[in-house]
């Protein structure tokens, strides 16, 4: 019996040149394209401009920022008052317990069978 040309035997050893099937080496950097975008307009934007914010005063008389450099940070570091309240903050023992435990009982409760 005779077979049609069209129909392939096992024996037939057959390479099919596949055009338009190549993936790309960027093609991964594609899938993260948007995810990346997303994070620099949600976090990494609005750091910068907090930053820049930071840096500037404003002046009360034409309502425009005024570059003032690091003035504000060697103001904000030499003042007593955010000293003080900074070694409060980071000298309370509950403060640095209470974080730690509570992350343990949300990862407690995360557990599917916790007892």
């Amino acid at each position: 019996m005779a077979y049609p040309s069209s129909v392939i035997h096992s024996t037939q050893v057959i390479a099919i040149k596949r055009t338009g099937t190549r993936q790309s080496k960027w093609l991964p950097l594609w899938f993260l394209l948007p995810s990346m975008l997303i994070l620099l307009a949600l976090q990494v934007g609005p750091s910068l401009y907090s930053f820049y914010l930071s840096t500037t005063q404003l002046d009360p008389n034409t309502g425009r920022n005024i570059n003032v450099g690091l003035a504000n940070f060697v103001y904000l570091f030499n003042s007593p008052t955010f000293r003080d309240s900074l070694w409060h903050t980071a000298s309370r023992d509950d403060v640095a317990l209470d974080v730690p435990a509570n992350l343990r009982h949300f990862a407690g409760l995360a557990q599917p069978d916790h007892r």
